[in-house]
């Protein structure tokens, strides 16, 4: 028992420091990104790569979406698909399962997450 409790803690996905940033690695040759955890509008996944928009920005690493969603706080973001995390601070409107983040970008709700999205915006009306 206390060698599969040891493999469960290597394996699993480094902890987000308390911190409101992070670091990953991106580009050839080693390259580093600061990335600010408030900057974050939408992360896509693209099989074992992942595409963090923040800001302007986009940058890619190579990370599963698992890993991510494991280390982005739960208050603040929510995955809508299986290949899409978004920042909830950055939804601007939804049409149907499209949802319109901040700087035009667009994500759309799986149906396997759609209960969870429907969910946190009848949970953040002021007119339901």
């Amino acid at each position: 028992m206390q060698l599969y409790s040891l493999i469960q803690k290597l394996q699993a996905p480094p902890a987000l420091p308390a911190t409101d940033h992070f670091f990953v690695k991106s580009g050839i040759r080693g390259g580093v990104v600061k990335i600010n955890t408030d900057d974050i509008i939408l992360v896509e996944g693209a099989k074992n790569y992942i595409h963090i928009y923040h800001g302007a920005e986009k940058t890619i690493t190579l990370m599963n979406m698992k890993d991510i969603e494991a280390v982005l706080p739960s208050r603040s973001f929510l995955r809508v698909h299986r290949s899409s995390i978004i920042a909830t601070r950055h939804i601007v409107s939804m049409e149907g399962d499209l949802v319109i983040l901040t700087h035009g970008l667009k994500a759309v709700a799986g149906p396997s997450y759609k209960d969870a999205l429907l969910a946190w915006v009848q949970g953040n009306l002021l007119n339901g």
